[in-house]
């Protein structure tokens, strides 16, 4: 849970669930999941939910980007997440306070009013999410390079 999460959800009568509770969810979610095919994996959790069937995941999955690209790809983790986090290193092209949908749970907005103003601030034929290039703002190019690794014959 992210502090400005916990913080916006005070006084509105929601609470952690415990670690037995935590696994009894998750394992009724695989329950009801299984039956139409579908897997479930945890993200970052600090706990085992393996004995409910529920294995530890990646939100940025490797072997899926493989599975999408037709081809072996190599990547590492991403240091700069949680301890538990799987995700494998990318680049976030996403801002943060730019959504108007006013989730109390969502860690990319702390601030209602400034979501507003940027989302409204979005040009479509920007190459921005939202606003303009100002005089005092650093762009800078970053390295392309291909992660998919060409089999050896």
């Amino acid at each position: 849970m992210y502090k400005k999460c916990e913080r916006r959800l005070l006084g509105l009568g929601i609470r952690q669930p415990g670690v037995r509770e935590k696994t009894d969810i998750a394992g009724a979610l695989r329950r009801i999941a299984a039956k139409y095919g579908i897997g479930v994996q945890s993200c970052a959790e600090d706990f085992d939910q393996s004995d409910a069937g529920v294995e530890n995941g990646k939100c940025v999955d490797d072997g899926l980007i493989s599975d999408i690209v037709g081809k072996p790809v190599s990547v590492c983790r991403d240091r700069t997440q949680r301890k538990r986090c799987n995700c494998v290193e990318s680049v976030d092209i996403g801002s943060y306070d730019t959504c108007t949908g006013g989730c109390l749970y969502c860690y990319a907005n702390s601030d209602p009013v400034r979501s507003r103003r940027n989302n409204a601030a979005h040009d479509p034929a920007s190459g921005l999410l939202y606003g303009e290039i100002g005089p005092n703002d650093r762009i800078v190019e970053r390295e392309i390079r291909s992660m998919t690794v060409e089999k050896q014959v």
